[in-house]
């Protein structure tokens, strides 16, 4: 009998000290972030924006390696959504390092379906990294969708350059 209270003991010790209600924790946290950057908008970058500076915005997307704001961004730009394309507008003069890349990136995919809008949220600073002739198969759908600008667009002269960019012609 004593035997198997020590092992009782012993068990009930263990499922006290078991690091799962650990695990249940870090698991409703990583939820709650999900949640919180499947919450976050345009609007709210752009409310971040305005409250510090682009600057200190891009680096509050970035202070915490597990704060998926920025990949919610990314995906908004990627996905050629017209608020997501204009709000991080203005965070494109101060993208560099990882963000520049990421950044730029979703830029040039959206440039299939939101050509004008892309163009004109990266301006002439960020045309040359937007306007990249990768992933290969997009180069065609890319160029068509920057063929489709009107010549009394705005954009057209970046048009001209995206295009010659991507045709890998020198400028």
């Amino acid at each position: 009998m004593k035997t198997y209270a020590i092992i009782a003991t012993a068990a009930l010790a263990l499922a006290a000290c078991n690091p799962a209600s650990t695990d249940a924790t870090e698991t409703q946290a990583v939820t709650t972030e999900t949640a919180d950057a499947t919450a976050f908008t345009p609007q709210d970058l752009s409310t971040l924006i305005a409250a510090m500076g682009p600057d200190a915005a891009l680096a509050e997307l970035f202070r915490d390696p597990a704060d998926a704001r920025w990949t919610t961004v990314l995906a908004g730009i990627s996905g050629g959504d017209l608020a997501w394309i204009a709000a991080v507008a203005p965070l494109v003069p101060v993208l560099d390092g990882e963000a520049a890349e990421s950044g730029f990136s979703a830029y040039g995919d959206a440039l299939t379906s939101q050509p004008e809008a892309v163009l004109a949220a990266v301006g002439a600073d960020g045309m040359a990294s937007t306007c990249q002739p990768y992933p290969p198969e997009t180069l065609e759908a890319k160029q068509s969708a920057l063929a489709a600008i009107s010549d009394e667009s705005p954009v057209v002269a970046l048009r001209d350059e995206c295009l010659t960019t991507l045709s890998g012609e020198p400028t």
